[in-house]
């Protein structure tokens, strides 16, 4: 794990080590951007390369083979913690931080980091998941970040900064993590997740739009074929306004088959999430991928209405979807209508990103998606 495997953060790199170098770390920083682009991977490199026992002064390289380094990558070392959210739990429990009820203070993170370091010089803490932070849990870890132990250094990975309450991104450096260019994603499928064919692994890349977990998503089969099904059902419900040619809107009212379609696509769609597994955050996860393939679909409807085709680069089905619906909204308004109810769906699928991220009931939050994304504009 040195930092030939970080790819795509050389810009965050570089300004770590003349950090480093100029003796001016921060106690606390807050590493933003997508999910799965490497902020944990930049972290824990990061802690290995300030543990590192054989490190010289002026290097910034982690050896990779002292028991420092070897302990950090493994969780062990005594200087080293990593918090993350239980699989079972919707957030980070605040016993994490402060420890359990009958050891309140005596245990958790908090407490482990105000223990003089072991070895060295430094104790460092990752909060992974830091999205996820409870009221509870930021206020109990609010104490840790005003009164840093000396030679602490915590690491919250996030995804934007605003999901972190105002107190505690005042106390810590913001990072900002760029996504990754399509050749660093379909090195990683290819290296680490089993996608042999280059052509495949570069198209899953490209579809991926920065996110190594959302281009994952590509290689599961079950997720590729819903994705199909959410491209042929999305241009039928999604409304476009009177359409007087086809007969699909009558007075601006949705007639009772496009109802009947939304409402049964509905009920797959929340089928194909509870199929994910029993626990709600496999769950959360699928819904909040397929949330994103909405938005890519509306954003590339968006940019073939307005820039044209040859600016994008999709699969077929992606592209058959795209010209449907792009056709549609173009007969039954002008550019800048068609344009203004994209811009609209877009920010109603974020809308239900967020909520999803908020923890509001996935149900809900996927029929009301699909009720409005048939009826938004109307």
């Amino acid at each position: 794990m040195a930092w030939h495997s970080v790819l795509g953060h050389e810009s965050v790199l570089e300004q770590f080590r003349s950090l480093i170098q100029q003796k001016r770390l921060a106690h606390a920083y807050l590493f933003v951007g997508p999910e799965g682009i490497g902020k944990r991977l930049f972290a824990v490199t990061l802690s290995q390369a300030l543990l590192c026992e054989n490190r010289q002064d002026d290097s910034f390289t982690p050896c990779q083979s002292c028991p420092g380094c070897r302990q950090v990558a493994v969780e062990t070392h005594p200087d080293f913690f990593m918090v993350r959210k239980p699989k079972d739990k919707h957030e980070l429990p605040v016993e994490l931080f402060i420890g359990r009820r009958e050891q309140r203070g005596r245990e958790g993170l908090c407490y482990q980091l105000a223990i003089k370091a072991s070895r060295g010089t430094h104790k460092i803490a990752i909060v992974d998941d830091a999205d996820y932070l409870s009221h509870e849990s930021s206020n109990a870890l609010l104490k840790t970040l005003e009164e840093p132990p000396p030679g602490s250094l915590m690491i919250l990975i996030g995804t934007h900064p605003q999901l972190q309450l105002a107190t505690i991104r005042s106390r810590c450096s913001i990072v900002y993590f760029s996504p990754l260019n399509r050749k660093h994603i379909a090195t990683l499928l290819r290296q680490h997740h089993g996608v042999d064919d280059p052509d495949q692994a570069a198209l899953f890349a490209a579809l991926g739009e920065g996110s190594v977990e959302q281009a994952i998503a590509f290689i599961d089969e079950h997720i590729r074929s819903f994705r199909n099904t959410l491209l042929e059902t999305l241009p039928q419900i999604t409304y476009v306004g009177e359409d007087p040619e086809q007969g699909l809107r009558t007075g601006n009212k949705r007639n009772h088959e496009t109802t009947l379609a939304s409402l049964t696509f509905a009920r797959k769609t929340l089928t194909f999430v509870e199929s994910a597994g029993s626990e709600s955050v496999k769950q959360h996860q699928r819904a909040r991928i397929l949330i994103r393939f909405c938005i890519q679909f509306y954003r590339n409807t968006l940019w073939n209405i307005s820039a044209g085709s040859s600016q994008l680069l999709m699969d077929s089905d992606q592209q058959n979807a795209v010209s449907v619906l792009s056709d549609r909204l173009t007969r039954s308004q002008n550019t800048l209508g068609a344009t203004d109810r994209l811009i609209e769906l877009i920010e109603r699928c974020l809308e239900a990103e967020t909520h999803l991220s908020r923890r509001v009931h996935i149900a809900l939050t996927i029929e009301s998606l699909i009720d409005d994304l048939s009826t938004a504009g109307q």
